[in-house]
């Protein structure tokens, strides 16, 4: 039995904690069923869990002026019947860190697309929710949780992606973008972190503290290509962040703006919005992005 501990991200600029509950870590391929849950083997056996939503059968389109009346007609409520046509698109959801795929805009992503006949796909880290094994906090965990997202892109998905980040998972987001540009067809980062600055990060474990930065977890490579001043991502790209994030500063999203390489890129405040953008409002604003990217030609 592994112990869990808990912990906390949070800027050196900013005081408050967010808590998640801590993981379990794992390492390659084949797939098992529990329970509506599937597992990526990643060996040592074990496994990575994951949740797949497949799409329907087709449903005549709605054409996108038809659509923007409906929305139009409920007062800017995104409708997600009103892009239900049958499409190659899938979204795939990336957590944050410490995080699960069991969240609040995982889930409403998932509802999203069971009612617009989408694939998606959501996920945990090795180690981390619904997961099997054991998770080692060393300087190379970062990695190792980039490379499940890759395994999952790779593996678990059809077709090119939206890909939705949240926090950490919107990093992780941009270096998939990067590896896999044919399989990507648009990016929607939520509070993504610009790694040219280190956070802090305490661990809670055995009723003692330890208190790291990002730079501690990430291995050098990776933590260069963020840091860097271009890259070289051409897909559109979307950057919500909430005015009140107390954990990465709304900050982030104006720099990350400004290295992609990309000319269709957004970024979309939210004056009330904290990290987590949870609330309704921040789903509804999620869910609107998503809908307006998905209708942007998949063949970029």
């Amino acid at each position: 039995m592994s112990a869990l501990c808990s912990g906390s991200i949070k800027s050196l600029s900013r005081r408050k904690n967010i808590v998640w509950p801590f993981c379990k870590y794992i390492y390659n391929m084949n797939h098992q069923a529990s329970g509506g849950v599937e597992f990526l083997r990643r060996g040592n056996n074990n496994c990575l869990a994951y949740r797949w939503t497949k799409r329907s059968a087709p449903r005549p389109r709605v054409s996108d002026c038809e659509a923007d009346q409906r929305q139009d007609d409920h007062h800017g409520e995104v409708r997600p019947s009103d892009v239900g046509h049958f499409n190659a698109n899938g979204i795939m959801f990336l957590p944050g860190f410490l995080s699960n795929m069991n969240g609040g805009k995982a889930l409403a992503l998932e509802q999203f697309c069971k009612q617009s006949n989408y694939e998606f796909t959501r996920f945990d880290y090795q180690g981390c929710g619904e997961s099997k094994g054991e998770i080692n906090m060393n300087g190379t965990v970062f990695d190792v949780w980039k490379d499940d997202a890759l395994a999952v892109l790779d593996n678990l998905t059809t077709g090119p992606q939206v890909l939705v980040g949240s926090s950490m998972g919107g990093a992780i987001m941009l270096l998939l973008a990067l590896e896999r540009p044919e399989r990507v067809h648009s990016l929607v980062g939520i509070a993504t972190p610009n790694y040219d600055k280190p956070f802090e990060i305490q661990i809670q474990a055995d009723g003692n503290t330890k208190t790291k930065t990002s730079f501690d977890y990430i291995g050098q490579q990776n933590r260069d290509i963020l840091a860097s001043k271009s890259l070289a991502i051409q897909r559109p790209l979307r950057f919500i962040h909430g005015m009140q994030d107390d954990v990465v500063g709304y900050e982030s999203a104006l720099e990350l703006a400004n290295k992609v390489e990309s000319e269709d890129v957004q970024v979309i405040l939210q004056k009330s919005g904290s990290h987590r953008m949870s609330t309704p409002e921040g789903l509804q604003l999620m869910l609107k992005t998503v809908q307006d990217l998905l209708r942007i030609n998949s063949r970029l």
